[in-house]
């Protein structure tokens, strides 16, 4: 359906490129409020392995959800967000063969009030075999746990233009809440949350 005709909904609906579709119904007359909906296809077919366990609870669709350009917002309840728990964030994304790559860019979420906090550093690497990685770039932060705003934070990682058909990133988780925060009586650890993973 496009901006300028409605057609009334008969068989399936083919879609080969990223479409936004409005719907209404109209009975006897009288026509429902428009919905719309955004379908995005992904530029690549790229595949992710996680070396991290993310919490059930947040999940935001599995792995591939680390990769399907859509990025989430700081309303996190909306379930667009991966959660680690206690834990530094590992993943490799193996991009099928080797390709051109110059930066990483990474989406982390701090909700301090609810134990979700920024990673302390992020580091990318790079490899032909999936064996062998190389270091190519870091990205440390000072993370103010006492920071109650909530929000999300874009992290990106430039380096020297290579070859590589892996790329591997690790986020480093911050630990233990320190003493005066509402988690430290109850020896809280916090959460790592991170969404999408673009490579350039």
């Amino acid at each position: 359906m496009n901006d300028k005709k409605a057609e009334i909904y008969k068989r399936p609906i083919s879609i080969k490129e990223t479409t936004t579709i409005s719907s209404f119904v109209e009975l006897n007359g009288k026509k429902s409020k428009t919905i719309s909906g955004t379908f995005t296809k992904k530029p690549n077919d790229y595949t992710i392995q996680l070396n991290s366990t993310y919490t059930p609870q947040y999940h935001a669709g599995g792995p591939q959800g680390l990769l399907d350009c859509i990025i989430g917002d700081s309303n996190w309840k909306k379930g667009d967000w991966q959660g680690y728990y206690d834990q530094d964030f590992e993943a490799i994304v193996d991009r099928k063969k080797a390709k051109s790559v110059s930066s990483v860019v990474m989406n982390f979420l701090q909700d301090s009030r609810s134990w979700i906090v920024l990673p302390t550093k992020l580091e990318v690497y790079t490899s032909k075999d999936n064996q062998n990685f190389k270091l190519v770039g870091m990205l440390e932060k000072q993370v103010d746990t006492f920071d109650n705003n909530v929000f999300s934070d874009s992290w990106k990682v430039q380096f020297k233009t290579e070859k590589a058909r892996y790329i591997k990133v690790k986020a480093t988780n911050y630990g233990a809440f320190p003493k005066g925060h509402l988690a430290e009586p109850f020896q809280g650890k916090s959460y790592i949350f991170v969404d999408e993973i673009t490579i350039k």
